[in-house]
């Protein structure tokens, strides 16, 4: 799980478990820091990687590489966001799901990468 401190840091959970029939339990993975100077202003879990768009528009995103998910042109995992130098714009919106990354540029344009399994991965202009 992700979130966005008020200042733009990236917290994130994980070994979230079920306690018996209780509530969930969620432990901060205070061992997480960025460290590439990124602050956040929108984030997004997908099934085995995250993504994250800076607050100068730009997107980043971290775990498992498989299918070209995180953009980077490779299939290579990576541990700690990385920059998408590929995409030269500015985006406000970011969705990743489970092979796949998409988001939504500040022009209205939507841009995808990774599995294009049921075709969700397309370039498309909205309205």
């Amino acid at each position: 799980m992700l979130a966005i401190s008020e200042s733009g840091d990236i917290l994130v959970w994980q070994n979230v478990r079920i306690l018996g029939d209780g509530p969930y339990e969620a432990m901060l993975q205070d061992d997480f820091t960025p460290n590439v100077g990124l602050k956040a202003k929108w984030v997004s879990c997908g099934r085995s990687h995250h993504g994250a768009i800076a607050q100068d528009g730009s997107v980043w995103t971290w775990g498992t590489g498989f299918a070209g998910r995180l953009g980077h042109g490779d299939t290579a995992s990576q541990s700690r966001p990385k920059r998408v130098r590929a995409l030269k714009v500015k985006v406000r919106e970011i969705a990743c799901g489970s092979n796949f990354t998409v988001v939504l540029d500040e022009g209205g344009c939507i841009w995808s990468w990774g599995r294009n399994l049921y075709g969700e991965v397309c370039r498309y202009r909205v309205g």
